[in-house]
C-alpha cells in the first residue's frame, strides 16, 4: 500500500479513511517526465505544485473543493507541519503563494 503509518506517529496524520475505489476508477490527468534527477521527495513536491497550478488556472475548479490523494509521508508531513528541509520549504512557499492567490 505504499507504506501505511501505524502506532503513535499515525495520530499526527489524522484519521485514516478507507475509500471504496478501485484502481480502474483512477485516470491520469497529466504525466510529465522529470527535467533533471532530483531527490524523490523534491520530485513529488514538484508534481504537487504542477497539480496545484493546474487546479488554480482551470476556471471550472474555482469556487469548488478539490481532493488530492498524497501517498508521500514526507510531503504530507511537510505540508501539515509547515517545516522541512530547505528544498521542501521552497516548494511549500510556492504552494502557499498559489493557494493565497487563488
Amino acid at each position: 500500500d505504499g507504506g501505511t503509518v501505524s502506532g503513535p506517529s499515525a495520530a499526527r496524520f489524522g484519521m485514516r479513511y478507507n475509500l471504496d475505489i478501485s484502481m480502474d476508477e483512477f485516470v491520469d490527468v497529466f504525466s510529465v517526465k522529470a527535467k533533471r534527477k532530483e531527490h524523490i521527495n523534491i520530485l513529488e513536491g514538484q508534481a504537487f505544485l504542477l497539480w496545484l497550478r493546474w487546479v488554480v488556472r482551470t476556471r471550472s475548479h474555482h469556487c469548488s473543493r478539490t481532493v488530492v490523494l498524497v501517498d508521500s509521508a514526507v510531503w504530507l508531513g511537510a505540508c501539515s507541519k509547515g517545516r522541512s528541509s530547505s528544498g521542501l520549504n521552497r516548494l511549500l512557499r510556492k504552494a502557499a503563494a498559489l493557494t493565497l492567490g487563488a
